[in-house]
C-alpha cells in the first residue's frame, strides 16, 4: 500500500471516549534511578531488590540450554531429563556469583527515566514538547508504519497511533539504564583464563539490567507516572507483559530504525546521568544496557512494522532529515526491495 493509504487505515483510538492517562505524578523532566553501591561506595538500594525480577529463561538460552516440553522454561528446565543436571549446575554457579556481586559491589545499576508532554502528528511522528504550553518542540521521534496489506479489516499500525494528537494532552516516557562493572569482572576472569566465569558474569549483567528495567517500569506505572497505582502483578508475571502500556526500544520490530536511539539518549541525558553512550551504529555501551520509550495507553501494543517499500523509506528519511541511502541503512532489515 502507499504511505498515504496506510495512514488512512491507521490504528484508531477514540481519544474522546478513551482519553490519554493524566500527567505523571512525579512531574515532568528527567529522573535518575540507581541500585547497588558503586564498588562498595554509597547507600543505594541493594541489587538483592532485583532478584525476583530476573527472567532466567534467556540466561539459559545464552548457554544454548533448552529443555523439552513441559520442562522447557524456568524453573522446569532444572528438572529436564536431558539438560536438567547441567542447567542446575549453571544456575547454582550463577547464584554463587550473584551473592558475591551483592556482597562486593562489583556490579551496580544506573539509569534515567524522563517524561515529556507529547502529541502525535498526521505523518507518524511523535513530538515531545518542552513544557505544558506545547508550543516549542524539544524532541521528535519519527515512527514507521506497517505497509503490507493483510486484509481490509486490518489496520496499518505505527507507534504514533498510541499517542494522542493535539489538542489532547498526552505524555511520553523514556528510559535508559545500564549494569556497570561487568567489563571489569569479565576482564579479570579473562586474565585468569577463566572463560566460563567471564561468560557467566556477562550473562548475569544482561539479566540484572533487564530486571532493573522491569523493576523501574513497574515503579513508573504504580508510582512515578502512577497510571496503575493499584497494579498487583507479581514479578514473575511481568515477563508475560500482562500490564498496561508497552516499553519498546528503537530497533524493536515496532520501531526498527535504531537511529531514533540517539534522540532517546539525548532526551534522558543517558551519558551524563547513567554513564552510557552509543556507538555510530547505535549499539549501547556498556554492553549490558537497555533503553525504551514508555507508552501508557491501555490500547498500545507490540507489533512488527514488517517490510517497507522505497516510498515509505524515503518518507521516513525526509522526516528524519537524512538521505535515502542513510534511511536504507537504518532500515536495512525491513527493505522490501534491493537498494
Amino acid at each position: 500500500l502507499s504511505v498515504a493509504r496506510a495512514r488512512e487505515r491507521r490504528f484508531v483510538i477514540d481519544w474522546e471516549a478513551d482519553p490519554p492517562v493524566p500527567a505523571p505524578k512525579c512531574g515532568l523532566g528527567v529522573f535518575p534511578v540507581a541500585i547497588g553501591p558503586e564498588m562498595g561506595q554509597g547507600s543505594e538500594e541493594s541489587i538483592s531488590s532485583l532478584l525476583d525480577y530476573i527472567d532466567w529463561g534467556p540466561f539459559f538460552q545464552t548457554w544454548e540450554l533448552r529443555g523439552s516440553y513441559p520442562t522447557r522454561g524456568f524453573p522446569g528446565i532444572l528438572k529436564d531429563a536431558k539438560v536438567g543436571e547441567e542447567a542446575t549446575k549453571l544456575f547454582n554457579d550463577a547464584q554463587a556469583m550473584l551473592k558475591d556481586i551483592i556482597a562486593s559491589g562489583k556490579m551496580w545499576l544506573r539509569g534515567v527515566v524522563a517524561f515529556y508532554p507529547a502529541n502525535s502528528t498526521a505523518d507518524d511522528d511523535i513530538i515531545c514538547w518542552t513544557d505544558e504550553s506545547r508550543t516549542e518542540v524539544a524532541y521528535k521521534y519519527c515512527q514507521n508504519r506497517q505497509q503490507e496489506d493483510r486484509g481490509e479489516d486490518t489496520p496499518f499500525m505505527s507507534q504514533a497511533d498510541f499517542v494522542a494528537p493535539a489538542p489532547f494532552k498526552d505524555y511520553l516516557g523514556a528510559m535508559a539504564m545500564a549494569c556497570h562493572g561487568v567489563d571489569a569482572m569479565a576482564t579479570a576472569f579473562e586474565a585468569e583464563h577463566d572463560d566460563y566465569s567471564k561468560i557467566l558474569a556477562q550473562a548475569l549483567g544482561d539479566r540484572l539490567v533487564e530486571a532493573f528495567a522491569e523493576y523501574v517500569h513497574q515503579k513508573v506505572r504504580k508510582e512515578m507516572w502512577g497510571y496503575c497505582p493499584e497494579e498487583a502483578i507479581m514479578p514473575a508475571d511481568l515477563f508475560k507483559v500482562n500490564y498496561q502500556g508497552i516499553r519498546p526500544a528503537p530497533s524493536y520490530p515496532s520501531a526498527p530504525a535504531g537511529i531514533e536511539k540517539f534522540t532517546l539518549f539525548e532526551m534522558v541525558k543517558a551519558g551524563e546521568l547513567a554513564n552510557m553512550r552509543l556507538t555510530e551504529s547505535a549499539s549501547m555501551l556498556p554492553a549490558s544496557s537497555v533503553s525504551a520509550l514508555i507508552f501508557s495507553h491501555p490500547k498500545s501494543e507490540y507489533f512488527a512494522v514488517g517490510s517497507l517499500p522505497k516510498e515509505a523509506v524515503q518518507d521516513y528519511a525526509d522526516r528524519r532529515g537524512i538521505t535515502l541511502e542513510q534511511g536504507e541503512r537504518w532500515l536495512t532489515a525491513n527493505l522490501a526491495y534491493d537498494p
